[in-house]
């Protein structure tokens, strides 16, 4: 029975639009799904290189970031034969978006270390080192669009959630609420002492 809702329920939400089926042949995904796809790393990471052919290794993919500039910050990046640098990546359907968007002019976009991109026929001059994942995704597109819709898809990975989500997730609101403010009071005090210490200079 538990597959009959199961199949019933998974019918009803492409039904409804509540995931967003592709077809291989589609022009482009939206780019909340290369993001999605960015975040979980569904790549076949031993293939991935930069359009100039330099090797890149993600060792942190870096935390989403929902506000203004870059996509993700703080993502650990090796590319080539340089050591591993922190940065930011932007995630774009087509590499005419940099100039387009306006990221060379912005200096939220100065921290840039890699440009993924769905298609680019080259690199863009004067922009980040580009990464192209058209061609290397460890699924067919349609069946990463419904497995980020699912569940599954919302968990973020276990090496983004930090040490403390554990930990945290056995708390109550309460404790939470109450855990929040003792280190909101710490931080405060930590900077008073720092300004008391600067103003005894």
């Amino acid at each position: 029975m538990h597959a009959v809702w199961s199949s019933f329920y998974g019918q009803w939400r492409l039904r409804s639009g509540a995931v967003t089926v592709l077809r291989e042949k589609q022009d482009s995904p939206p780019e909340r799904l290369l993001q999605s796809i960015w975040l979980h790393q569904r790549l076949c990471r031993e293939r991935l290189k930069t359009v100039d052919g330099r090797e890149v290794r993600v060792l942190h993919p870096g935390f989403h970031n929902r506000e203004g500039g870059p996509d993700f910050k703080g993502a650990l990046i090796q590319i080539g034969d340089a050591p591993a640098q922190t940065g930011d990546v932007e995630v774009d359907l087509q590499a005419a978006a940099w100039k387009g968007h306006g990221h060379d002019r912005n200096p939220a976009f100065q921290q840039v270390i890699l440009h993924v991109l769905w298609e680019c026929p080259r690199a863009v001059p004067g922009g980040p080192p580009t990464l192209v994942i058209q061609d290397l995704l460890d699924a067919p597109l349609g069946e990463l669009s419904l497995w980020l819709g699912s569940e599954s898809g919302f968990e973020l990975p276990a090496e983004l959630r930090g040490k403390c989500c554990a930990p945290l997730s056995q708390l109550g609101e309460t404790q939470v609420t109450d855990l929040l403010h003792q280190a909101a009071r710490v931080r405060l005090q930590g900077k008073a002492a720092g300004f008391q210490a600067r103003a005894r200079q």
